[in-house]
């Protein structure tokens, strides 16, 4: 039973928008007690005119979280956090999975583990995947975390890790694609490929080890928390260690 209207300023020339991803982005931001101003001349303009609503699971201390009913271990958990002037608190990674990289101190995001159950705090390594109940791509989470909402609804995964050890190189390719940006704490995989390293430990690999499009890794032959080091250690080292991140399924 949410309502909401959603309205384009003006047409973008070569550009098109259908009713579907108004409706997305709408729901997206449908936190908002306040009409959001469109970027610039052919941006976008919304007028949200109720919150939605989301299910209670679990309440506590005045703080709503839910625990999917679906998991049985507490590996996907929902968070409800109030921003400030400053965000949420967190500091994600890059790339196309969300990945939590540190918690601010004294941010929203630690003041919400203060009062949560320890089943549903927010860790580093977790991962953000879904925002207010929209499950999207990485860079539409990250437009609705920073749309002004005064609450924000996080659907949360604990993270699988898996090694890929003993490997070695011996001046051939790793197999994969990656990007990381400078001071970031993990490197994300754009693309694995079927040759190199990569390609002949998949061949061999359990299904839960494989390494896939979109893993972070974390730590390389002992260097962790810092991209610009790790991806330095794939490009000289010929023995590699390498863990890697995903969510929990």
């Amino acid at each position: 039973g949410t309502r909401f209207t959603c309205g384009w300023s003006r047409t973008v020339p070569g550009r098109t928008r259908s009713p579907g991803v108004r409706v997305f982005i709408a729901a997206m931001i449908c936190c908002c007690t306040k009409q959001v101003a469109p970027a610039d001349e052919a941006g976008m303009q919304f007028a949200v005119r109720e919150r939605a609503m989301v299910q209670p699971l679990l309440a506590f201390n005045g703080q709503a979280a839910r625990e999917d009913a679906g998991t049985s271990d507490g590996e996907t958990f929902i968070a409800s956090v109030w921003p400030d002037s400053d965000g949420i608190g967190l500091r994600l990674s890059q790339g196309e999975t969300l990945r939590i990289e540190r918690l601010e101190p004294r941010g929203p995001a630690s003041r919400y583990n203060s009062a949560a159950l320890p089943a549903v705090r927010l860790r580093a390594g977790d991962f953000v995947v879904a925002v207010n109940g929209v499950f999207a791509e990485a860079s539409l989470l990250r437009f609705a975390l920073n749309c002004g909402c005064t609450k924000v609804d996080l659907t949360l995964r604990r993270p699988h890790m898996f090694t890929l050890s003993g490997v070695s190189r011996k001046g051939g390719r790793l197999g994969c694609q990656l990007g990381y940006f400078p001071g970031c704490a993990s490197i994300f995989v754009k693309q694995v490929l079927d040759l190199g390293v990569v390609g002949d430990w998949n061949r061999v690999a359990p299904e839960s080890e494989k390494v896939k499009d979109n893993d972070h890794i974390i730590s390389v032959n002992g260097v962790a928390e810092d991209a610009e080091k790790m991806h330095q250690m794939l490009a000289s080292c010929d023995t590699l260690e390498i863990v890697f991140s995903r969510p929990m399924a």
